[in-house]
């Protein structure tokens, strides 16, 4: 017997009567929201990621549909489709920088994609373990020991730099700097950078986990 294709679809929380949502491989459903709209994707996803701004849903197509590895990009305002782009592996995030209108998305082998959300067209691409963060048009980009700037628009970079570890992925900024931790859980570490230049500034030395982990801050 056929499979059905998979449908996403989006619901109304205030009409919300039991907060049981269902889910299976090829789809997903909820027995207690009342649907707003539903759109057939004509593949499988493998992951959801939903941004207030600029109202898109982005998809993870998977890596085994004849169309995936992809993303596609729906609006959630009315479920329309704005296009799909193929990407070198499965998505794992995305992130949007408002000021740059741009859409990033991360694949697991290591590559962030700069995305016209509204074309859904590829502007540029950068290998990279991940975006720490974004802010002022630059996403901080990272891979083992190295950070990295680029413009979220273009995609040049502005700056490189090597830490002295690895970075964990967490980032923040805090009084004008962008802070990194460093390390494996149990040795760790924190430096503070320039976001400006890359530069290294004073920081503390090797300390416990027993600190409150550092969060990415990043646009929605």
């Amino acid at each position: 017997m056929a499979v059905p294709a998979p449908v996403g679809q989006f619901f109304d929380p205030t009409r919300a009567i039991t907060p049981r949502v269902e889910r299976s491989v090829r789809r997903w459903v909820s027995v207690a929201l009342t649907p707003v709209w539903s759109v057939d994707l004509d593949a499988s996803p493998s992951s959801l990621h939903c941004h207030v701004t600029p109202g898109t849903l982005a998809v993870g197509i998977d890596q085994q549909e004849p169309t995936g590895p992809a993303v596609e990009l729906v609006s959630t305002a009315d479920g329309a489709r704005r296009g799909r782009t193929t990407l070198d592996e499965a998505l794992s995030g995305t992130e949007y920088c408002a000021s740059s209108d741009v859409l990033l998305a991360v694949t697991d082998q290591d590559r962030v994609y700069g995305i016209e959300p509204t074309t859904v067209e590829p502007i540029w691409t950068a290998e990279a373990t991940g975006v720490g963060t974004i802010g002022d048009g630059t996403a901080f980009l990272y891979g083992g020991r190295t950070v990295w700037a680029d413009d979220t628009g273009d995609g040049d970079q502005k700056w490189q730099t090597v830490v002295p570890d690895d970075v964990s992925g967490d980032f923040r900024y805090a009084d004008g700097r962008l802070v990194l931790r460093l390390g494996d859980r149990g040795d760790e570490s924190v430096v503070a950078l320039d976001p400006g230049t890359g530069r290294r500034e004073p920081s503390n030395s090797r300390r416990s986990t027993k600190s409150t982990p550092l969060t990415a801050g990043c646009s929605s």
